[in-house]
């Protein structure tokens, strides 16, 4: 919620660091943290046991499995962590073309848009989400434009 709405810019670095992560951390540390990229993880195999259907969730294909997976395995007991050792390239986005980007951004809106729906606000929050989260995301999209 703090990146929907960016007042997460007043905080100090440190502190805007560690409750924000992803692209406002430098990934040189270990750190507890909610989903990790689906392009590198690992875990024990048991895990998969203690799964509903003893499996991954197949919700999503591509963009916001590997946040749903990560949830999964938290609501298990465990615990969720960057850890910066391993040297792994994965270039964002590397296989889509510029005609594509739209729509692989549309579908990580809807996907991120169900999961928050299906899993963490399943009532009248989601539709206050939703909302903020989608006009942030478009406006995104439309400065990028702009950008060119």
């Amino acid at each position: 919620m703090l990146e929907i709405v960016p007042l997460y810019f007043l905080l100090p670095k440190k502190k805007r660091e560690n409750l924000m992560l992803h692209h406002y951390f430098p990934h040189d540390r270990r750190v507890s943290c909610d989903w990790v990229s689906g392009a590198y993880m690992f875990f024990r195999s048991e895990i998969i046991e203690q799964l509903p259907d003893k499996k991954l969730a197949e919700d999503f294909f591509m963009y916001c499995e590997d946040v749903l997976w990560c949830w999964q395995i938290k609501e298990l007991g465990y615990e969720i962590e960057f850890i910066p050792e391993p040297q792994v390239f994965h270039i964002h986005h590397g296989s889509v073309n510029k005609e594509k980007k739209i729509r692989v951004r549309e579908t990580v809106m809807k996907n991120h848009s169900l999961f928050m729906k299906n899993y963490f606000y399943p009532n009248w929050k989601y539709y206050v989400f939703r909302s903020i989260y989608f006009c942030k995301q478009h406006l995104i999209m439309l400065i990028e434009q702009f950008k060119k």
